[in-house]
């Protein structure tokens, strides 16, 4: 076997000592599988009672100009009446030789709005009428 000459450097690398903050940091790292679960239910449970205590915010509380419309629930009595409402301009139009069109919010880029108070991406006021008597839209 050869021996190493002292005064040849060696090939390994040597390792840098970690720094005092990253140290502190590591320390802080709780190693117990049980109190990191701990953790994580009462920085949850914390999150859903903040949630529970604040206002949910609407489009309409926000005053965002230039969007279309929010979803909203409907009882069941009111959607009923939408639905039957639309089914007789339908038929109304058709009757009247228009045909059907139905004119709804474009989902393009351009038309799409992210409101971070809602976490939410909303479509903007741009529409696009699709005429369903013509082939293009079928």
């Amino acid at each position: 076997p050869k021996r190493k000459n002292p005064k040849q450097p060696s090939s390994k690398k040597k390792k840098k000592p970690k720094s005092s903050s990253a140290n502190q940091r590591n320390a802080n790292i709780p190693r117990d599988p049980e109190r990191v679960l701990k953790k994580v239910l009462e920085l949850g449970e914390m999150m859903r009672k903040k949630s529970l205590k604040g206002i949910k915010l609407s489009l309409n509380d926000l005053n965002i100009p230039n969007v279309c419309k929010e979803v909203e629930s409907m009882d069941s009595g009111y959607l009923q009446a939408h639905i039957e409402k639309v089914i007789i301009q339908i038929i109304t139009d058709i009757l009247e030789g228009r045909g059907f069109s139905y004119s709804m919010p474009t989902r393009s880029s351009g038309n799409q709005l992210y409101v971070p108070e809602l976490d939410r991406i909303v479509l903007k006021d741009k529409m696009i009428t699709r005429e369903f008597a013509s082939v293009s839209n079928s």
